[in-house]
């Protein structure tokens, strides 16, 4: 896997409460093999279970996940921002 410098680039997306239409047609209009991958904060109006992942992954050909901590970003992945978080993305630096 690459981090973002390696890929390239990183799309990052910002979206507020009414944006989820407006991320659906940005996910349906990439292609899964797009070069880049996306990292997506949308406000959210509290941490419950609101099936918005799982809306946003059908819409299109890149897969959409909630990221883990230390998840290395690869192209061909949205990475959406949990509810109640940031995303942080940071260069990988070799162990020696």
């Amino acid at each position: 896997m690459a981090d973002a410098a390696e890929i390239g680039g990183l799309v990052v997306v910002g979206a507020s409460k009414g944006g989820f239409a407006a991320l659906r047609h940005l996910l349906a209009a990439l292609p899964g093999d797009f070069a880049w991958p996306l990292a997506i904060a949308q406000h959210r109006a509290d941490q419950r279970e609101t099936g918005l992942r799982e809306m946003l992954d059908r819409a299109g050909a890149l897969r959409v996940v909630e990221p883990e901590d230390k998840d290395l970003i690869r192209a061909g992945y949205a990475y959406l921002a949990p509810a109640g978080y940031h995303l942080l993305v940071a260069r990988r630096i070799p162990m020696p």
